[in-house]
């Protein structure tokens, strides 16, 4: 039967080697390596499903309205912890502006209120907590136009 874990391969390969050379020190240093690429694959497939992405948002790509006040709800793929969310408006100019962040009505989902804004190009700068305790810093770009 196949190995289905590449790493374990590369043991069974290092004890192979070991025995047929016959040396601990090539055994000892091939076992460190493998030991190595083993923990440095767990950390990065760990880290990357482990932070809150967005999977919706209600603005469904479509620009804001000018001149209007706006709620924006944004889910993410996680729970996250309400008290640990920090979100930022930014302008074209880079100038941020912190804005109001209410609980959404499930616990992976939030509210952001959307102050007055004149026509053009803008980003929301969040960063939050998941239940599973991974900080997520991001971008959100959405534009503001005129009513039609």
């Amino acid at each position: 039967m196949r190995s289905q874990n590449p790493a374990m391969g590369l043991f069974v390969w290092g004890g192979i080697i070991a025995c047929v050379i016959g040396d601990a020190m090539i055994l000892r240093k091939f076992s460190n390596l493998c030991s190595a690429a083993l923990f440095a694959l767990l950390v990065t497939s760990a880290a990357a499903g482990a932070h809150a992405i967005v999977t919706g948002t209600s603005m469904n790509g479509q620009p804001l309205a000018a001149n209007r006040v706006a709620e924006v709800e944004l889910h993410f793929n996680s729970a996250v912890e309400f008290n640990f969310v920090r979100v930022f408006l930014i302008n074209v100019k880079g100038q941020e502006t912190r804005l109001v962040v209410k609980a959404g009505k499930t616990r992976d989902a939030i509210f952001i209120q959307i102050p007055l804004l004149k026509p053009g190009a803008y980003a929301l700068r969040y960063r939050l907590l998941a239940v599973d305790g991974h900080f997520t810093d991001n971008l959100l770009r959405f534009a503001v136009s005129e009513p039609k």
